[in-house]
């Protein structure tokens, strides 16, 4: 399964399928979970990743439970 969001080499990132301005209409909440979402899938090169990652845990279970329609 591929990424659910995509980051642009400028900075700025989307979901895949949604256009931007529908995503200024979400709720504060929604739009934080995609962030956070897209940090997970997109993390910066210059800061350490976060031990979950270094320990290899799962994150797949993300998607599965929170994207199923996709």
């Amino acid at each position: 399964m591929g990424t659910l969001t995509y980051k642009n080499p400028d900075g700025t990132w989307g979901l895949k399928g949604v256009d931007w301005k529908a995503m200024t209409h979400l709720p504060p909440q929604v739009y934080g979970a995609l962030c956070k979402l897209k940090d997970l899938e997109h993390p910066y090169v210059d800061d350490p990743q976060p031990e979950d990652n270094k320990r290899g845990v799962d994150t797949e279970w993300i998607k599965n439970r929170f994207c199923r329609g996709i």
